[in-house]
């Protein structure tokens, strides 16, 4: 089944802060972090013909996530790049000053360990 979006924001212009954190530059800026780490590929995309046949639209593909950066989840990338962030924009002043603490959680264990 397929569903409209009927949302009033649908089609609407972001605005200039949503626009920023969710454009093309800043998808670039995310792709230039995440490409750092040794195990970055593309994400494959698997096509589904026979879907397309029933649905009498010209193609469909699905971005296969699973085996993304060895993580399991695309939504993990998003961890893994805010953690990026807030190293190279908080870490330096607050190593300095001695108020740096970095956590680590997987379950079924968590740590703290202070960096310096």
């Amino acid at each position: 089944m397929l569903l409209l979006n009927r949302h009033p924001a649908h089609r609407k212009p972001l605005i200039p802060a949503h626009a920023a954190l969710l454009g093309a530059p800043a998808a670039d800026e995310v792709e230039r972090f995440l490409a750092h780490r040794p195990n970055h590929a593309p994400t494959p995309l698997h096509g589904l013909p026979a879907l397309a046949d029933e649905l009498r639209v010209g193609s469909i593909h699905i971005k296969d996530e699973g085996q993304r950066l060895g993580l399991g989840s695309f939504k993990a990338l998003g961890g893994s790049y805010a953690v990026i962030r807030l190293v190279l924009e908080q870490a330096p002043p607050a190593v300095s000053a001695g108020r740096w603490t970095s956590a680590t959680c997987t379950r079924p264990r968590c740590g703290r360990l202070p960096a310096g």
